[in-house]
């Protein structure tokens, strides 16, 4: 009956605000999803039944159930339900065109991101000309921008170029996301630009089987890279505050072992592969990491007062 329908969806979210009862909460709502997928009108079914909780779940103020949704039932729901997206994204974007408060209209806006960052992860689709991209982008909420970063940085391909608009939008958010004080956030975000640039590397290798034909292609990904390491760089110099100086030392990092092949590294998870030198070689002067000026820049980092910037100074300097 739909009385213990909306108990047992009540009790799957109650589960979601507990981690070791999260996986149990997700194998029984999926077992639904698999009655449902087979059937023609799968997704108008799962719509009636399911996305009151799905919203509930991904808007909640308890902080534990919006992680355990976007983690768990998001995933699910997309791999078992053709258009769920589009049913998820249509209600959000409506809701947000209602008069509501600042703080409904983040956690609706925090749905919307969580939504396109798993529909790219999963098919490589997306549309990052969404106003509401760059909304997520500018957010005052740590985590929704956190998500919005993510969204751009993270999809289907490993190997897929560097667009232009994927290129736009990071140098323009950025800048202000390196000073982030929160370590989580700090963590994810160095995460998300290894992973771009992972993709940025590989697909330039690629790109470089015709380098007259893929020039604009390349120009973008190497551009970019100039660009991140130039802006690394400049939050080194004196008077910068120490969470600049943390954040671009922390992606400076983040640069040098993805592109940067070191011939019998031992290190096995994230070896840069030799086909990057064609890269770096590709690249010239646009990637000389190591001028005169920048090392000078590194070896201040030695004089820092804050140990954790003197340290990780001293790891480029061996």
């Amino acid at each position: 009956s739909m009385c213990e329908m909306g108990e047992i969806q009540c009790q799957l979210l109650k589960c979601l605000t507990t981690n070791h009862l999260s996986s149990c909460s997700t194998a029984l709502y999926k077992s639904f999803l698999e009655k449902l997928s087979g059937q023609d009108n799968s997704v108008e079914q799962w719509e009636g039944m399911w996305l009151s909780s799905m919203i509930e779940g991904l808007t909640s103020n308890d902080s534990l159930l919006r992680y355990n949704t976007s983690l768990h039932w998001i995933p699910v729901t997309l791999k078992l339900v053709a258009q769920a997206a589009e049913v998820i994204q249509s209600y959000l974007v409506s809701e947000m065109d209602s008069p509501i408060t600042p703080t409904r209209r983040t956690r609706l806006l925090h749905a919307w991101v969580i939504v396109a960052k798993n529909v790219r992860i999963l098919t490589g689709k997306s549309d990052l000309s969404s106003p509401l991209i760059r909304e997520s982008l500018y957010s005052a909420d740590e985590d929704v921008r956190s998500d919005a970063i993510s969204t751009i940085c993270n999809t289907l391909k490993k190997a897929e170029s560097l667009s232009e608009v994927e290129s736009g939008l990071l140098k323009d958010c950025l800048p202000s996301n390196i000073k982030v004080d929160s370590a989580p956030f700090r963590q994810h975000l160095g995460s998300d630009i290894r992973k771009l640039l992972v993709r940025l590397r590989d697909s330039c290798v690629t790109l470089l089987k015709n380098p007259e034909q893929n020039q604009t292609c390349l120009d973008c990904a190497i551009n970019f890279v100039d660009w991140l390491h130039r802006l690394c760089i400049s939050g080194l110099l004196p008077g910068a505050c120490y969470q600049r100086r943390k954040g671009s030392l922390d992606l400076l990092h983040v640069v040098y072992e993805t592109l940067i092949h070191v011939p019998d590294s031992r290190q096995r998870k994230g070896f840069v592969p030799e086909t990057a030198l064609k890269v770096v070689e590709h690249a010239g002067p646009r990637w000389d990491f190591f001028t005169s000026a920048n090392t000078r820049t590194l070896l201040t980092c030695l004089l820092d007062g804050a140990e954790e910037v003197s340290m990780k100074g001293q790891s480029y300097c061996h």
